[in-house]
């Protein structure tokens, strides 16, 4: 569980695939500009029923805005939630996150208009009329409080499609409809990541469209256009923390080697990788069943579509070094 959140965080936290994802799912186009998107801490703090502080952390959290330093100007905030089991809370859960982003743009404004007012009492006990009417102004601009709105979405990775509650009301026990009916409700949108279909899948343009596609089918297949992968070794993390297949594991320093050298790196290349690795383990095990290099040069020049003489480089610096390891 602690695999699987930390690689998609790894993952999703980069601005394009951030983006990538909020527009292929909620707005089904180009919307969110990658670069106009800041990082916030997801971490808050909240006040419990015993009026004990406590922390509270979603998975992903960005700002969306325009404009630069004094002329920034906050759009929207974007949450991303990941979750590999269905939970009936969850929108109780999501609630709370939205709500302690809303409670610190509450506090951030509150600060600021009392600063404000603490620099124009300062100012008049000055008698700065020039700081008086420039903190009158900023007291002006900021205005009254206005929200900056909080969008949260929940991706589900399990094989599991979500069939418990999406808002507050599905949670009532029932028995009293008239109630029910005057209670504010929590809407979340929940999106079942692995059974995602095809013209869904590919409005995204980044990594994670590919990395879906091996999630939902379990294995990587060449028929898919898989293009050049931004972040090879963070969507191979992510792909062998959910299937937990060894061999993902096993061509990771490869792939790390290949990334340093600036080669281009595709979910076929993964295959690639998956299948060389699999050719040296099956001459690795036939040479310590029989001790027969030459047939174990054979393999290797069969398999890997390799010259005898390269075959034999690699037997001796590959299949006996992993046959001694």
């Amino acid at each position: 569980m602690a695999m699987q959140d930390i690689s998609s965080k790894v993952m999703l936290q980069h601005n394009d695939v951030f983006s990538d994802i909020i527009n292929g799912l909620l707005f089904e186009q180009h919307y969110i500009d990658e670069n106009k998107l800041k990082d916030i801490r997801p971490e808050s703090a909240y006040e419990d029923f015993d009026g004990n502080l406590r922390s509270m952390e979603r998975d992903l959290l960005k700002e969306y805005g325009v404009g630069d330093d004094a002329n920034y100007f906050a759009i929207a905030e974007f949450g991303i939630g990941n979750q590999t089991t269905v939970d009936p809370t969850i929108p109780v859960r999501v609630m709370g996150y939205d709500y302690t982003v809303y409670k610190h743009q509450l506090d951030e404004y509150n600060n600021k208009k009392k600063e404000l007012y603490h620099f124009l009492k300062r100012a008049k006990e000055l008698q700065n009329e020039e700081m008086i009417k420039q903190t009158q102004k900023d007291i002006e601009r900021l205005g009254d409080f206005k929200l900056v709105p909080v969008v949260t979405i929940i991706l589900n990775f399990s094989r599991t499609r979500w069939s418990k509650a999406r808002s507050l009301k599905e949670l009532i026990s029932g028995g009293h409809p008239e109630i029910t009916a005057l209670m504010q409700d929590y809407q979340v949108k929940i999106f079942d990541v692995l059974y995602l279909d095809e013209t869904t899948r590919r409005r995204f343009t980044s990594d994670f469209r590919d990395v879906v596609t091996v999630l939902s089918e379990g294995k990587i297949d060449r028929k898919h256009d898989f293009r050049r992968l931004k972040y090879p070794v963070d969507a191979l993390d992510m792909i062998y923390s959910y299937t937990k297949d060894e061999r993902y594991r096993k061509i990771r320093n490869e792939v790390i080697k290949k990334e340093m050298k600036g080669e281009v790196i595709s979910m076929s290349e993964f295959l690639d990788e998956l299948e060389r690795n699999n050719t040296l383990e099956t001459a690795k095990r036939f040479y310590a069943e029989t001790k027969n290099k030459e047939m174990a040069v054979q393999v290797l020049k069969c398999g890997l579509n390799v010259s005898l003489e390269e075959a034999q480089e690699i037997f001796d610096t590959e299949v006996m070094e992993i046959a001694f390891a």
